[in-house]
């Protein structure tokens, strides 16, 4: 049986995100003293712990945009099996689950 990822643990993944997004996260990293990894990293931990944990089914998903970046993050591997686990919850691949919280955290979502 596989051990539970713990917070020192680092999980690397590839991210695929509109580009409109990883420049808001940028300007956001920039303003709090952060790299864009920790920036996310921060985001995704902050609307973890928040009300957000489950998204009803009908939350609209990310849409792919004519430019989308794809670029790899780090996450603490606690964080990434969370994900994995509300990514499941609410039928989202994982990378759709992540860009919805994002979205999220930058104030760009007027559905959530």
């Amino acid at each position: 049986m596989k051990n539970p990822a713990k917070e020192t643990d680092t999980a690397t993944l590839f991210l695929r995100i509109p580009e409109s997004l990883k420049q808001l996260l940028s300007i956001q990293a920039k303003s709090n003293g952060n790299s864009i990894n920790r920036e996310i990293a921060l985001c995704l931990e902050k609307k973890m712990s928040e009300a957000m944990r489950y998204l009803p089914v009908n939350t609209p998903f990310i849409k792919p945009e004519a430019s989308m970046t794809g670029f790899t993050i780090r996450l603490p591997g606690n964080l990434k099996a969370r994900l994995e686990v509300w990514s499941t919850k609410n039928y989202r691949s994982l990378n759709n689950e992540i860009l919805v919280r994002l979205d999220a955290c930058v104030g760009k979502a007027e559905h959530l």
